[in-house]
């Protein structure tokens, strides 16, 4: 259904009335003629305007009675106007107003006998009154027309535009990707042949697993790239939830305290999941470059509302809590930003805080779907079950 404004209602109404009363005051004030019926004629053809609204062709019918009687000008304008701003084709338009001017000439010549150059005349200017509306009207609904074309046009040019300008940024940004991509996955690629060689030469322990955890971030690195470039291939998986454990694991081996909990319960939107990732692993290369040898406290534990991830690493023991705090408020603020977007990203929030003692807390809510309503079941005499008719 559709709601019209009340304004406009109040507008419309308003616009009737003066229209109305202006065509009657007309008609009231005309002499009367020689047909005793042609002031009702008129008043009604006066009255009844508002039906071109709805219903041009009826109003106008009225108005050629009204005409017949010699009293019928003012609603029969208004009539005529209203044809020529809604009728699809100009010859509609024309052949009314040849109509109206038919009508008012029958009367005029058939009752008052006229010399030839006063009936040219009289047609003239009866052809003059008819046409005018008509064309006034037609000239408007064409400047309508053409006004909803430009703007259509406009439009049009303004998302042409719009996109010839997101196209040249793609292509930059893929050709700066690419160059990326080309230079620093050159080096990485270097790094992670360097350690495996170094792991393979190497005849300590120690060197070899430091080779191969070398080895290892150069790849996840090298990955980790290609994905923030849009590189990747559509069904490879690179930082998700399931990577949480592993990336934990890996900050262990390289010297971090870290005590871990882990309870997700069913799985989550593949979002979701990278933005855990990201704002762990981001969380502990803080705790590394700002607390190095302090504990850390890793949580990833859902609720029935919501995903919460929490990482809180203490103070380090070479530094005073004012020194964990001022290290932290002057590290530029991109790691705690970048996480803020991955969460608002992902529909969730960051939270951070910092306390007097040297605690860093970050702290991430992700809102999750309700569970899905299962249908109530009773078991079947084979001992199966079927579900409950709750209407």
């Amino acid at each position: 259904m559709i709601v019209v404004p009340k304004s406009r209602v109040v507008r419309t109404i308003a616009q009737e009335i003066a229209v109305v009363g202006a065509a009657l005051a007309c008609v009231l004030l005309s002499h009367p003629t020689g047909f005793p019926w042609s002031e009702t004629a008129a008043i009604v053809a006066c009255l009844a305007l508002p039906l071109r609204l709805r219903w041009p062709w009826l109003a106008m019918v009225l108005c050629l009675w009204a005409l017949s009687g010699e009293l019928g000008l003012a609603p029969a304008l208004v009539g005529l106007y209203r044809i020529g701003r809604t009728a699809k084709s100009p010859w509609v338009t024309v052949t009314w107003a040849v109509t109206a001017v038919i009508t008012v000439e029958a009367t005029v010549l058939t009752i008052n006998p006229v010399t030839v150059p006063d009936g040219i005349l009289s047609v003239g200017f009866s052809t003059l009154w008819m046409i005018s509306p008509s064309a006034l009207g037609m000239l408007v609904t064409t400047r309508q027309r053409l006004d909803t074309s430009l703007a259509e046009l406009k439009c049009a040019r303004e998302a042409e535009l719009a996109a010839r300008a997101e196209q040249a940024k793609a292509q930059e940004r893929a050709r700066i990707g690419q160059e990326i991509h080309d230079a620093v996955g050159h080096h990485a690629t270097l790094i992670a042949v360097e350690a495996a060689a170094l792991a393979a030469t190497s005849d300590e322990p120690e060197t070899r697993d430091a080779a191969h955890r070398i080895r290892g971030q150069a790849k996840a690195s090298l990955a980790e790239m290609r994905a923030a470039l849009g590189l990747v291939n559509e069904g490879e998986n690179v930082g998700g939830l399931a990577d949480v454990r592993s990336l934990v694991d890996q900050a262990r081996e390289s010297g971090m305290l870290i005590t871990f909990a882990f309870d997700t319960g069913p799985a989550i939107r593949p979002v979701v999941g990278r933005a855990v990732f990201r704002i762990v692993r981001e969380s502990l290369t803080n705790a590394a470059k700002h607390a190095p040898g302090a504990p850390v406290r890793v949580a990833v534990a859902r609720t029935e509302a919501e995903l919460v991830v929490t990482v809180i690493s203490g103070p380090s023991p070479a530094q005073t809590p004012r020194t964990r705090t001022t290290l932290i408020s002057d590290s530029g603020g991109q790691g705690l930003s970048g996480m803020t977007e991955r969460a608002a990203a992902a529909g969730g929030r960051l939270d951070v805080a910092a306390s007097a003692a040297g605690m860093f807390t970050v702290r991430a809510r992700f809102p999750l779907p309700p569970p899905p309503k299962v249908a109530p079941t009773k078991p079947t005499i084979d001992g199966s079950e079927e579900p409950l008719n709750t209407r």
